[in-house]
């Protein structure tokens, strides 16, 4: 007696019964690998999350770093007075020993800069630059990007801090430029 679902014969049953199997196999990898594409984007964006919090982490650790760095350098004496042989093995040698620190100058008062780790910028009148004036008017550590740095890399974020006597008047002005390219 045959069903109305079923074929009559063996061979269309068992035809029946192959295309069972291999269609459920089929659903069941195309579900497997759905199941392991979304596993592997989860830790894709763990891992992303992940990266993007230490290198915040280290980019304001590096800000820390070269805020305290800043502070100490104006209010030396030696900026203050604005010495220039004393300030630029000063600058060098902070340079040498500060991870991410791409540059280091003083300027004047004037906007002349005294002191650089570029010596190309030595003498250079830099009182129209807009960090420069930003950072005569501000009473504390300044910090904002630049429009490109001197090769034409995007990345550096230019710090600043004015040197004031107790009467608030401006003695120098220190900046440092801080190296970003390593988060591309």
């Amino acid at each position: 007696m045959a069903s109305g679902l079923l074929p009559s014969g063996l061979r269309p049953r068992l035809m029946v019964l192959i295309a069972f199997v291999v269609g459920s196999s089929t659903a069941l990898l195309v579900y497997q690998a759905a199941q392991q594409r979304d596993a592997a984007f989860r830790a894709a964006t763990s891992e992303a999350v992940l990266l993007s919090r230490l290198a915040a982490a280290y980019e304001e650790r590096t800000v820390a770093v070269s805020r305290q760095l800043m502070r100490g350098l104006a209010a030396s004496k030696a900026v203050r007075a604005r010495d220039p042989l004393v300030v630029q093995s000063l600058l060098e040698a902070l340079r040498e020993c500060s991870g991410g620190v791409g540059h280091l100058a003083a300027a004047g008062p004037d906007g002349r800069i005294f002191a650089s780790t570029r010596p190309e910028e030595r003498g250079a009148d830099v009182s129209g630059a807009a960090w420069f004036r930003l950072a005569a008017k501000a009473d504390g550590f300044t910090i904002g990007p630049r429009p490109g740095g001197r090769d034409g890399r995007r990345g550096i974020l230019h710090g600043t801090l004015p040197s004031r006597d107790a009467g608030g008047h401006l003695l120098a002005i220190v900046c440092v430029e801080l190296d970003t390219d390593w988060l591309r």
